[in-house]
């Protein structure tokens, strides 16, 4: 809206008093007034075309909506229409047969009437198998595609005799490292770097800069092309991914939620937190009075990945979920990308107590996003 008025809207007002103002003083203020007019005349027609041309275009699609409903309505009336013919020609076959044992003696009323009973009571059972076949395929359709993803194999996993890592104060270092997703085009190249324990470390650049690439790599969720990356001397290829990522705190860009409440998504970084460290957490987040705003509190249902948030809720739930962990390493992918600078602000003082003498790396656009204490390397 800004761009179209300050790059469109304002030359053009110009272009118009620039042309009155020129072909007044040329050919007198009459030519002026004719090229005034025009331009007014033109754009109340073309305004007035393009409101008919968008009032008959919504028609057209309240139509097309009404005609849509209709068809389905159609079909399921005459789906329905012969599901009750075939069950009547069942009906109407099975009692001729009835009445001729009934007048051949070979049956008595009552039991013609018991058969009226439960030809009555057959319709049930026979909606429920006829809508079960449809139910099992679609359900066979789903399994096959959970069992695809059961069998895939992992990509990175344990060493055979891998161990557990052990930290020593949580120096990170970068040998030589290079990585790349296609095996085509290097993201990184010849990456050398090392981050002292207990320090803060800000890698800073455009997009695509490898940025968030190099926490991938450091949380192992892809394994180095060349050289390696040591936690206290430890290679992280030689060390078990339960033992690395339990000690590793991360707080993504795009935080994923599950279909819970809010308490148990931020339980899920330690499931043995009370209630009242839950609280504490959300606190130095600064999201706890927001949390106690919504209908439910802390029992609210975020929905499938946290789709009843904003996108600074989701980032806030996520810092209150590292904050919980209490991890000795802390990673932050552009944290507060997502949040107003009131909130920035409160969030600080969180991210302070999460990184106090953690060894910390930040991902930025620019250092302005944190006040941290930070190293910064430009990518």
């Amino acid at each position: 809206m800004l761009e179209s008025i300050c790059f469109q809207a304002i030359p053009s007002v110009i272009d118009l008093i620039v042309a009155f103002s020129y072909l007044s003083s040329k050919f007198g203020p009459y030519e002026g007034f004719i090229t005034v007019a025009t331009g007014i005349a033109f754009i109340q027609a073309v305004a007035l075309m393009i409101g008919d041309y968008k009032e008959r275009r919504k028609r057209m699609v309240k139509a097309a909506q009404v005609e849509a409903i209709k068809e389905i309505y159609t079909g399921y009336l005459f789906r329905q229409a012969a599901q009750y013919l075939i069950l009547l020609a069942g009906l109407l076959a099975g009692a001729f047969l009835a009445v001729y044992q009934v007048t051949n003696g070979q049956a008595t009323s009552g039991d013609f009437v018991m058969l009226l009973t439960y030809w009555g009571q057959l319709s049930s059972p026979l909606r429920f198998f006829a809508g079960l076949g449809r139910s099992l395929s679609n359900d066979l359709v789903h399994a096959e595609r959970l069992l695809e993803v059961m069998l895939t194999e992992p990509t990175i996993v344990d060493k055979p005799n891998a161990k557990a890592l052990r930290l020593k104060g949580g120096r990170i270092d970068f040998r030589n490292v290079s990585f790349s997703y296609d095996k085509k085009k290097d993201i990184l190249k010849g990456v050398k770097l090392s981050v002292p324990s207990g320090t803060t470390a800000a890698f800073v650049g455009a997009t695509g800069a490898g940025k968030s690439t190099i926490l991938k790599l450091l949380d192992r969720f892809y394994d180095v092309t060349g050289g390696s990356i040591q936690i206290d001397g430890q290679d992280i290829r030689d060390v078990t991914l339960t033992s690395l990522r339990q000690c590793i705190g991360m707080v993504p860009q795009s935080p994923i939620l599950f279909d819970d409440t809010v308490m148990n998504n931020i339980r899920y970084a330690r499931l043995t937190a009370s209630d009242e460290e839950v609280y504490s957490a959300c606190k130095a987040a600064a999201m706890h009075d927001q949390i106690m705003g919504f209908t439910d509190g802390y029992k609210t249902r975020v929905g499938e990945r946290g789709v009843k948030l904003s996108g600074g809720e989701l980032q806030r739930i996520a810092i209150a979920r590292a904050i919980l962990k209490q991890p000795e390493l802390v990673l932050l992918d552009e944290a507060t990308s997502a949040v107003d600078t009131d909130t920035e602000q409160k969030i600080q003082e969180g991210l302070h107590a999460l990184c106090k003498g953690r060894t910390t790396m930040i991902i930025a656009d620019t250092l302005a996003n944190f006040d941290l204490d930070t190293a910064s390397l430009l990518l």
